[in-house]
């Protein structure tokens, strides 16, 4: 007689065979043979979770089928306004291991967007004319700004002596060309004017 049995991916086949119950040995031949092979294919739903993302990516999700063993191509990337996009993570608020287009899934699962915010350095005129100097940049916490010079700004009967971070002029000076690092909020800088 022959049997099967499935074990997970493996597939066990027994055969006995009795020998003649008059031959002398009585003996009794059994042959097992296991095969590996898949039984079923696979198929895994990686779903990214854009944590309040302005905008999603796309796909918000993607299958890992046979025989793939990870995502191979990330979608594009969210986008979340006064926030730098990380990468993708494992756990929620940039918890967890980092997940590449190359890491290895398993089951099925959801990865998190991590969100790096980002500040900006505004300039005022503070009663000057003329164009005020325009900062692109975004920058982290702890980052290094410099700070800009003037412009095209002018005030009749005044000469420009820097920056402020108040138009009272009662803040904190910074010199054009001066560096100072970034904290956790936007910077507004003000014309002084003596």
């Amino acid at each position: 007689p022959v049997s099967s049995k499935e074990d997970g991916k493996k597939f066990h086949c027994v055969v006995s065979n009795t020998v003649g119950k008059e031959a002398s040995n009585m003996a009794t031949l059994t042959v097992i043979k296991e095969v590996t092979e898949s039984i079923a294919s696979y198929e895994f739903i990686v779903t990214f979770d854009v944590q309040d993302a302005t905008t999603g990516p796309d796909p918000p999700i993607i299958k890992v089928k046979e025989p793939a063993k990870s995502v191979g191509t990330l979608p594009t990337e969210p986008k979340k306004d006064n926030n730098k996009f990380g990468g993708w993570s494992t756990g929620p608020n940039g918890t967890g291991d980092p997940f590449t287009a190359s890491t290895y899934v398993t089951k099925d699962m959801t990865v998190y967007a991590k969100w790096i915010p980002v500040y900006t350095v505004m300039y005022h005129a503070n009663n000057g004319n003329g164009s005020v100097p325009i900062d692109i940049n975004k920058y982290e916490n702890g980052n290094t700004v410099r700070v800009l010079d003037k412009g095209t700004l002018e005030r009749e009967y005044y000469t420009f002596t820097g920056w402020n971070t108040q138009a009272d002029t009662q803040g904190v000076n910074y010199a054009a060309g001066s560096n100072f690092l970034m904290g956790k909020m936007n910077v507004n800088l003000y014309a002084k004017w003596r």
